[in-house]
């Protein structure tokens, strides 16, 4: 089952993922952005 419920739910995560992005773009080791990404995303998916 997924964790979305509906098409706006993914274009929230969409949203969400592309405004944690540019936090983590000078990251010096890049290998861990997209782990960084996703964990910032998912905090804020959690917010009222």
């Amino acid at each position: 089952m997924s964790m979305l419920s509906s098409p706006n739910d993914a274009d929230k995560v969409s949203q969400v993922v592309s405004e944690a992005r540019p936090e983590f773009e000078d990251v010096p080791i890049r290998d861990f952005a997209p782990s960084l990404v996703e964990r910032d995303a998912k905090q804020r998916l959690r917010e009222p």
